[in-house]
This record gives structure tokens, sequence and C-alpha cells, in this order.
């Protein structure tokens, strides 16, 4: 079953991204190396905190005129604020988009299955100032160490049912959210929930960053409560993004990866780590920390991994496309490899059957002699007819709503930070 806005974007449901059905995978396309071994001076990795807030909140940045700009040259001021209605969330949502649209809509569940989302705060904020809702688990002021323990992917479509019935909601948010293009991703435990969320019809992409679906042993329970066999729910194009062999999840990414039967493109960064990323981090071969410069440089290159993709898959940017696909400019940034498959399918047309004429009934035999029927030319068999379907749509973006120039003073939490780890971290963390 296909969302009334997924066909929108991609026309009907592929016949190739059914369960069971393994689209043709493309050839891989990396970079020419890696940034290790780079010389920086050290600070304290706290202050990097200052450093997002002066790259934010000092000036302005045009926003587009057009749809056919992309999301990650558009600015927006930043609100971040308790979701109407719907306990234990957190909304961030542009405070000067013009009232009536639908606005693209990213549901975000936390590394740890935490309740809380102090620890993504700057990427979050920074998504959704390039014109993207964010709703993410989690209460604004929820303490960012309790963790939950098990994957809840039900609170993923609690926040979907919001958005569509609560008129809450759509004080907040204007009554068209109801009808925005959705994707839903996490980090670590919170990708495996987006994994499991993106079978509801409704999501439109999934992004599972750092993460993904545990091998369920022979004769065992699936571990954490759902196995593979849920990758083929999906329906939707889904990034599997990780961060090489420091990342704990590398191994649970590829084999998701392989294992999708959807449009799909494995993304990776060495240096990334389990995550490290988001809280401008960039790690060297040995899991060591490299120092701050560069700090808000990888947080920028992540936020435009997420924006990207959102604007490709939900607002149909062309430009944010050739970040994945051909020529790939992703590939072109130091340190980043890319691997598609699936896409050539949704460009190839899909012929319907045609009607068949219908034939006349024989006349029952008779004694007496019969005239030769007249046949009146208008009442000729209808012409067989076929349509074409899953061609890749070439609108502009149709979701976003680009806006006034603004400023965005961010806060972050310098104290989550500090709390970085400098090696590898579990694949729950």
């Amino acid at each position: 079953m296909c969302s009334a806005r997924r066909r929108r974007r991609w026309g009907p449901c592929p016949r190739t991204c059914g369960p069971g059905r393994r689209p043709a995978r493309s050839t891989v396309t990396t970079t020419g190396g890696t940034m290790f071994g780079r010389t920086r001076t050290s600070r304290r990795l706290a202050t990097v905190a200052i450093a997002v807030a002066a790259l934010v909140g000092t000036g302005t940045v045009a926003a587009a005129d057009t749809h056919d700009a992309p999301a990650i040259d558009s600015f927006h001021p930043v609100a971040r604020e308790a979701a109407a209605g719907l306990p234990d969330r957190t909304v961030y949502r542009p405070t000067d988009l013009a009232p009536g649209e639908p606005v693209p809509v990213l549901i975000w569940g936390n590394g740890g299955c935490r309740p809380a989302n102090p620890f993504f705060m700057s990427s979050l904020m920074l998504i959704a100032a390039r014109g993207f809702v964010v709703v993410a688990d989690g209460a604004p002021e929820a303490p960012s160490n309790t963790l939950t323990g098990m994957p809840q992917p039900d609170r993923m479509i609690e926040i979907i049912d919001w958005l569509e019935t609560s008129p809450q909601a759509h004080e907040q948010l204007g009554s068209a959210i109801a009808d925005s293009p959705v994707a839903v991703s996490g980090s670590s435990c919170g990708g495996i929930e987006a994994l499991v969320a993106g079978a509801d019809p409704r999501v439109d992409t999934v992004i599972s960053a750092n993460s993904g679906l545990f091998e369920t042993p022979e004769g065992g329970e699936p571990p954490l409560g759902y196995g593979r066999d849920r990758l083929e729910d999906l329906h939707t194009p889904t990034m599997f993004l990780d961060g090489g062999p420091l990342d704990g999840a590398m191994g649970n990414t590829i084999a998701n990866y392989e294992l999708a039967t959807v449009p799909a493109v494995y993304v990776t960064n060495p240096q990334n780590g389990h995550g490290q990323f988001f809280y401008g981090v960039r790690l060297d071969e040995s899991g060591d920390v490299l120092p701050l410069d560069g700090m808000v440089e990888s947080l920028e290159e992540q936020v435009a991994v997420f924006v990207n993709w959102l604007d490709f898959v939900l607002n149909g940017n062309a430009q944010a496309e050739a970040y994945f696909l051909e020529p790939c400019g992703l590939c072109e940034v130091p340190g980043w490899s890319v691997e598609s498959k699936g896409w050539d399918a949704l460009e190839e047309p899909v012929e319907e059957p045609a009607e068949e004429p219908s034939a006349e009934p024989a006349p029952p035999p008779s004694d007496q002699p019969t005239e030769a029927p007249v046949v009146d030319s208008t009442d000729a068999a209808p012409a067989p007819t076929g349509a074409g379907a899953g061609a890749l749509p070439s609108t502009g973006a149709d979701g976003v709503i680009l806006g006034a120039v603004a400023a965005l003073v961010l806060l972050t939490a310098g104290g989550a930070l500090a709390g970085v780890v400098r090696r590898r971290r579990s694949t729950l963390g």
C-alpha cells in the first residue's frame, strides 16, 4: 500500500520495490581518499557549541526565491518547543514560513532509545533551518541520560497520527501539515525504530543512521524485538549511513542495505564513527578525537547529507538528487563514499495490460434466411490502451516553503558534548 503523498512524488508503487524483489544494483562510487592525518590546533571539545552558534548566529542567509532552489541554500529562524497535545515530544520548526502550504516533516528517534534529544539538538535545529519541521522523541526539558532499553517504533507512528488528526498540531504547525510528506529517521537504536516504522504506508522515506536490524538467530527471537525480515516491509527510498570501521553498527548497516528491496543509498565516512558527526566530532584512524578545527565542518557535512536527502526524496529537487546519484556531489567531499541501487527501475515505464476488444455473441442458428447485419463505424471496438508508471517525477520541490532571510541563534548543550566517547560506541549508543 502506498500513501497518496508517495504516489504524487514517485508514481504508483514500482513493481521492483515489493517484498522479495531485488532492484538492480548500481556500481560503487567512492571518494578519492580520506582526511586522516590532518594537523589541527588542540582545543577543548566543549567549545564546539560556541563555534556552531557563531556559524548560524552571525548575519543572515538568503532564502531561495523558487521551489527549484535546493533547501540547503535556504535558512530560517527556528523555534524549539513542546509538541502541543503530544506528551514527551519536541518540535523544531521554522518560524517564518508562509501558512497554508505543507512543510516536509522529519520524525526523529534518538540514540540509545533515549526519550530526550539534547545530544542531537544542534543537528536537528540546522535541519529545521533549511525548511523542514522536525518532531523528535522526548520533551524539550527531558534529561539526556535516561535509557528506555528497547526500540519503540510505535512512538513514531503516534507522531504521524498526531500530524494528521490533532487540532493542536494543526494550530501549532498549520492545517496543511496533515498533507505534508513524512520521513522517519534516527541514530543507532533510533534507526531501528525508523526502519520498523517505515513500513507505515504514510511514510515517504527512511534514514537509518549508524544502525540496522540484527539477524535473528536460528530458532531464536530477533534481537531487540525486530529482525531483518522487517526490511521487506519498506516501500520507499531509504538511506543507510554509517561511520566506517570505528562504527560498531557498520556490519548491520551494510547487511541491511544489501537486503533492502527499495531504491537505496549507502553512505559512509570513516571519521564519523558511531555518529560522532552529530556532535561536530571527527575521529582519526585509531578512534581518537581530532582537535576542534574542523568540528563544525563535520557537523555541517552531516546536516548536508540529511537535508539533501530530504530535499531529493520529499521535494523532488534535482540538485539534491545529484548529491547522491549522478554525478554524486557527496562523492566529491573528502572522506565520503556513496553506493546506490534500485534507482533505474523507477525510471523504466511499466506498461499496463492492454484491454481486449469485446466480441459480439454469435447469432443463434435459424432456418429462416437473414440479411447481412449492418455495421455502424461508431460501434467499433475500443483500441487497446497503455499507461506508463513508476517514472521518477521531475517536478520541483512542492513541500519546502522558502521564505524570508533571518538569523538563527543556536543553543547547544555543551555539557552533553563533554560526554562524547573517544572510542567505538555500542550499537545502541
